[in-house]
């Protein structure tokens, strides 16, 4: 039996809506830039709630691809044949 843990796998996911967020007070001032600039995410944040689920499906697919199959009703519990 062999399982992984990715500790910063949210960091991977990748989004497919468009995320938009206002960056940390004061930052912008810092860097002498418009302070009512906000940015545009290319990657999920960690802790946002959605993050984690994105990220599982983009492994998912992949391992599905590469010939895992799920056990029983979890989805989460993935075997490979050889």
């Amino acid at each position: 039996l062999k399982a992984f843990n990715c500790v910063a796998a949210y960091l991977q996911a990748d989004l497919k809506d468009p995320l938009y967020v206002y960056p940390p007070k004061g930052l912008m001032q810092e860097l002498g830039q418009d302070p009512n600039k906000i940015w545009k995410l290319n990657k999920a944040l960690y802790g946002w709630p959605p993050s984690g689920r994105i990220w599982f499906d983009k492994v998912s697919t992949w391992l599905h691809d590469y010939g895992f199959r799920t056990l029983g009703n979890s989805g989460t519990f993935m075997m490979l044949d050889r």
